[in-house]
């Protein structure tokens, strides 16, 4: 469940003057008129961030850089796809030596690689159009 920041405020505060989480979840219970309370590792948690950061409000999650290993492991797939154009993407983990995952997500996303399956289609010749039509006749 998320909590508002007065919410967040009340549970730090009553952390500090009562000493004791079973007190901050009984007085919470008492605030809010409510039958629920904070559990004791989201109370915990609270705390900690406020001792750390001084804030009570929630962080953005951070965004991670690209990682240099994904950079090098594409540009290893680009020069493998320049190098031989018919290298297999089931391979290329054991060449670049990144897990399979990987290598489909920067084939797929990175490079912008699709994958082709060969599909074998049927071309009828002239000489064809003319067994098939004698085939029709005759079988209706």
């Amino acid at each position: 469940m998320r909590y508002k920041i007065k919410e967040r405020v009340f549970l730090v505060k009553s952390h500090y003057k009562l000493g004791s989480i079973t007190l901050d979840q009984n007085a919470w219970r008492r605030e809010f008129k409510s039958k629920t309370s904070p559990t004791l590792k989201k109370i915990k948690s609270l705390v900690s961030v406020f001792e750390k950061t001084g804030l009570v409000e929630s962080l953005a999650p951070k965004r991670c850089e690209p990682i240099q290993k994904r950079e090098e492991a594409r540009n290893q797939l680009e020069n493998l796809h320049l190098d031989k154009p018919g290298f297999s993407p089931r391979q290329a983990p054991c060449v670049v030596l990144v897990y399979q995952t990987i290598v489909l997500s920067i084939r797929r996303n990175d490079c912008n690689f699709k994958t082709n399956k060969y599909q074998d289609c049927h071309f009828f010749l002239v000489n064809y159009y003319q067994k098939r039509a004698d085939f029709a006749s005759w079988f209706t």
